[in-house]
């Protein structure tokens, strides 16, 4: 198995957020988040201080999925960060991949860096992670037997198996949405807006398990559609593959400033 990162998003809304904050600590959130992909930022979890995506890391490791079989692709503003991260933790330096984008209004989109991505690496089942997606456990540590059970799931179930969470009903319009039958995906939803009522209370955590089955077909699809950020592929693919869910305690939400500021402890005074 192999496992892909993409990392080619821009990390605008936590700059945005930074650029409009007034409050304490201006000079240490300029620290963690200018000129950073969020998967780069600087997070307090436990005993442990260090990039988001290190603990992803972790999770991988725990799993004993060896770092020649992780993938990371990136953009081109921050590839050369990605590069350096991959040197410093033990990833090839060729598995960092560079898809050029230099602005956000080029982007591709996960189906387009997916392909992208698949003309190097190896057919084989492929775990699909968003650099900025991070899974606790209700105590708020990391999930560390996360990868274990949903690798030794999907084994059982077959087809595609995707990571889900339960999410506060106030923020149930800001993200795709899963409809499950007991385990098994029947619908989704995207961002439901009013007059939409959401279908399901069960977020897409951005975690997928492709059998090295799908991978033709993820190609097929990008051919036919091109570089849309807008198409979720899954959407597209559950009727025809089996695809079941791994229910999760957790996810890490990192969206705002404030987010940062508690989750790295620094208490916010009126």
């Amino acid at each position: 198995m192999k496992v892909l990162i993409l990392a080619g998003g821009f990390g605008e809304r936590l700059e945005k957020g930074l650029e409009s904050y007034v409050g304490q600590y201006q000079s240490q959130l300029q620290e963690w988040i200018q000129g950073k992909p969020k998967a780069l930022v600087p997070l307090k979890i436990g005993d442990e201080f260090k990039p988001l995506l290190a603990y992803q890391l972790d999770q991988f490791r725990y799993a004993n999925i060896p770092f020649d079989d992780v993938y990371i692709q990136s953009n081109g503003k921050y590839f050369d960060q990605f590069q350096e991260f991959a040197l410093k933790h033990g990833i090839p330096n060729s598995n960092v991949m560079n898809n050029g984008v230099m602005k956000k209004e080029e982007r591709l989109g996960p189906l387009g860096d997916l392909r992208l991505a698949l003309e190097t690496i190896a057919e084989e089942d492929l775990l699909v992670v968003a650099s900025d997606t991070l899974i606790l456990t209700t105590s708020g540590q990391i999930d560390y037997h996360l990868i274990q059970r949903l690798i030794k799931n999907q084994k059982q179930s077959g087809g595609i198996r995707m990571v889900v969470y339960e999410g506060e009903p106030a923020r149930l319009r800001n993200h795709g949405l899963v409809v499950v039958n007991e385990k098994k995906v029947i619908g989704f939803q995207e961002k439901p807006q009013p007059p939409e009522l959401p279908q399901s209370n069960l977020i897409n955590a951005s975690i997928h398990l492709y059998p090295y089955l799908l991978h033709h077909k993820i190609k097929e699809i990008h051919d036919k559609r091109g570089f849309d950020e807008s198409v979720n592929l899954i959407g597209l693919v559950y009727q025809q593959f089996l695809t079941t869910v791994e229910f999760v305690e957790k996810r890490l939400d990192l969206g705002r400033v404030e987010d940062l500021l508690r989750i790295n402890t620094l208490e916010v005074k009126p």
